[in-house]
């Protein structure tokens, strides 16, 4: 994650805004480095807030509500296809996999649907942190650079606090900091490797993950939101992700939507 928001800093630092940010325009060149591709529809930050045509193109998971709203893409859209990107990378599971990707999606996700895998332990500070890049506020999210700054903290506590532990074998990291959170969703994540040795889904026929054009402006209006009613092959959970056998009562530190009306 660290050096994924370094390049999208470098991005941004020259008033440039993706526009198409996805996984599948990040490629790995080893462990520590990253590039961010696919900068065909890149555009100078104007610094307005409207887009004019409407015209939407991308992957529509990653893809921020105010954009399939119609509004104007922003370098805080792409701090919100981050957000998901982060997600993704921490659980594993391509966001919203099992469902069509379709106007009833895109509706979901500007009334405040976000990915959610209940069996999957994601350390709090992380939660919290992706959760302030798909705010559904553009002005709320973090920038880039101040993303960059929290990353690399978190880095620097980690190694830190691996250091130490070398030097102090029966030393442990401090409860409220992040190597503590990490170590217990480790513990307690580890339990897939009991029945599988990596994380597996079934891929929805109709979610796409190739950018494509997408126009549900109509759809999105502010009247169409409140009279449309959503089918329900939508009403979904991701508890079908069931990878994980129960750990007593245990809650796992799980990223959900803010209003529990949209856990459908």
């Amino acid at each position: 994650m660290t050096w994924i928001i370094d390049g999208l800093k470098d991005i941004h630092d020259k008033d440039i805004i993706h526009r198409d940010f996805h996984s599948g325009n990040i490629l790995i060149k080893d462990t520590h480095n990253f590039c961010i591709g696919d900068l065909g529809l890149c555009e100078i930050d104007d610094g307005k807030s409207v887009n004019e045509d409407k015209k939407v193109f991308g992957v529509l998971p990653y893809i921020a509500p105010e954009v399939l709203k119609g509004q104007k893409y922003t370098k805080a859209a792409d701090i919100y296809a981050f957000g998901i990107i982060s997600y993704e990378i921490i659980t594993g599971l391509p966001p919203y996999c099992d469902i069509p990707h379709d106007q009833y999606l895109a509706l979901k996700i500007c009334e405040g649907l976000r990915p959610q895998s209940k069996n999957y332990h994601v350390p709090q500070l992380l939660s919290d942190l992706i959760k302030q890049c798909w705010d559904a506020d553009p002005l709320k999210r973090p920038s880039a650079e101040k993303l960059k700054n929290m990353t690399s903290k978190l880095f620097v506590d980690i190694s830190a606090d691996r250091r130490e532990q070398n030097l102090f074998s029966n030393r442990d990291p401090d409860e409220s900091g992040i190597s503590k959170q990490c170590a217990q969703a480790d513990k307690l994540n580890k339990k897939v490797a009991q029945n599988s040795s990596k994380v597996t889904y079934q891929t929805h026929p109709q979610a796409v993950y190739t950018s494509r054009h997408l126009n549900y402006k109509s759809l999105l209006s502010s009247e169409a939101t409140h009279k449309f009613d959503i089918p329900e092959s939508l009403h979904f959970d991701l508890d079908n992700f069931d990878i994980y056998e129960e750990d007593g009562d245990d809650e796992p530190k799980i990223l959900e939507p803010e209003d529990d009306n949209l856990n459908a």
